[in-house]
């Protein structure tokens, strides 16, 4: 996808799988789910969806409805071009991530 380059790495000393953040920038679920990532120190990159263009913003709305057949709700991550979470809750991301 062209986006790629339009993400924001976030280094840490956790490698949790290869993690990408789709988000909105206002989305107080989408800011409590990255803090999360940072107070874990965990490695990922993310994207502000709302800050993008709109055709962009579509075809990316597209591409994860596509590959996950799930409804595109926020935080959206995808976990090793494989997996997902969806929405922000500390125990399933912490069981899924292996931050137990």
């Amino acid at each position: 996808m062209k986006h790629e380059t339009l993400f924001q790495p976030v280094e840490g000393s956790v490698e949790a799988g290869d993690l990408t953040v789709y988000a909105i920038s206002t989305c107080g679920f989408c800011k409590r789910a990255l803090t999360f990532l940072r107070s874990h120190s965990v490695r990922f990159k993310y994207i502000y969806v709302d800050d993008l263009p709109f055709d962009l913003k579509d075809e990316i709305k597209s591409f994860l409805r596509e590959k996950f057949n799930q409804q595109i709700r926020y935080p959206f991550v995808i976990i090793d071009n494989d997996r997902c979470l969806i929405g922000f809750t500390e125990e399933e991301w912490k069981k899924t991530l292996g931050l137990e």
